[in-house]
């Protein structure tokens, strides 16, 4: 392999950067992996100490964002979000209809479930709100809520959709006009996307008060055996996989309690369902937008090749579904739902 920038080579072999949720040396797994955009490619490391995988550099990417939300209709995982917000304005209970189609506001709505009664939701912002179905969900329940988010194009989105629950601002700025204000912060899918967690954390617990929950949602590294390289968005859409060791780590880190969301109910209903890949220690991600921002159409030959299964392979897929089945417990998802508790003072 060769050096990639800001990397130390050990032994004459082994490439490796610091780890920056623990702090431990995190070793390179594989270089110039496809990027989001087929212009671009990024290094991928894996921490054995925390078990966290990240992209090299981690730096976003604004213009991507740009591209995404201007045909989110029609971008591949991001198009359910559009159909969401359609659903959200015309259900009688838009957070038990979000519930329903996917685990990750299941796993909010299992939270306020069970936190309720014991610890009484006053004011919640939701950090990355998007195009403002889940805040309005909440807003629908009865909940003083807000939504912040980066994007202008989504908060008029949102706003046009759900009336004015959001604001366009950074939350650095609008946690030192808010200190100590908001007993639940959530975060959905968000974490993965930032470049410096401790920082945004840190704006968090700026506007979080005492006893207050941090609620944050992101797709699940536990739930895939150790050599699976990156099953989750080509960076730097992603530039994080996070394990619930991770989250652990984390959590001790800014003096945090942690507990995750049980999904046993919710798998009970909804069976976990996973693209079973004969080399995963290998890049199973492509990129989604060319060059000049129009969405990767991979040729049908590509297609046949991804989605059918040769006879002489069955056995090493089985092998591989056994696996990863024997990592998914009853309670696990591959998304994950952690709830970070911060301390009385």
């Amino acid at each position: 392999m060769t050096p990639v920038a800001n990397s130390t080579v050990l032994d004459n072999s082994i490439i490796y950067e610091k780890c920056l949720i623990c702090g431990s040396v995190a070793t390179l797994k594989w270089q110039k992996h496809p990027g989001y955009r087929e212009d671009s490619s990024y290094d991928i490391y894996h921490c054995q100490s925390c078990d966290t995988s990240f992209a090299s550099p981690l730096k976003v990417d604004e213009s991507i964002y740009d591209a995404i939300y201007s045909q989110v209709q029609n971008i591949p995982g991001y198009e359910r979000y559009f159909n969401y917000l359609a659903k959200a304005k015309t259900s009688i209970d838009p957070l038990s209809m979000l519930a329903e189609v996917e685990d990750v506001y299941w796993g909010i709505a299992r939270y306020f479930q069970l936190f309720e009664s014991v610890h009484n939701p006053q004011k919640i912002l939701e950090v990355g709100s998007g195009m403002g179905y889940l805040t309005f969900s909440l807003k629908k329940r009865g909940y003083d809520v807000t939504g912040i988010d980066l994007s202008e194009s989504a908060v008029v989105r949102a706003k046009e959709s759900f009336g004015d629950l959001f604001q366009c601002t950074h939350l650095s700025d609008f946690s030192r006009l808010h200190e100590g204000e908001y007993s639940e912060v959530i975060m959905t899918e968000l974490i993965e996307h930032i470049p410096d967690v401790y920082d945004l954390l840190l704006d968090v617990d700026r506007v979080l008060k005492p006893g207050g929950n941090i609620v944050i949602t992101t797709p699940n590294k536990s739930a895939f055996n150790s050599d699976v390289l990156w099953e989750t968005d080509p960076p730097p859409v992603h530039l994080w996989w996070f394990s619930e060791q991770s989250v652990v780590e984390i959590a001790n880190k800014i003096g945090y309690q942690v507990s995750f969301i049980d999904f046993s109910e919710y798998n009970k209903k909804h069976k976990q369902i996973i693209k079973f890949r004969r080399e995963y220690s290998r890049p199973t991600r492509n990129s989604i937008l060319l060059e000049n921002n129009s969405i990767a159409v991979a040729p049908i030959a590509t297609k046949i090749h991804r989605n059918l299964l040769n006879i002489k392979e069955i056995s090493s897929y089985l092998g591989i579904a056994l696996k990863i089945a024997f990592k998914i417990t009853s309670r696990r998802r591959t998304t994950m739902c952690a709830v970070l508790k911060k301390k009385n003072i």
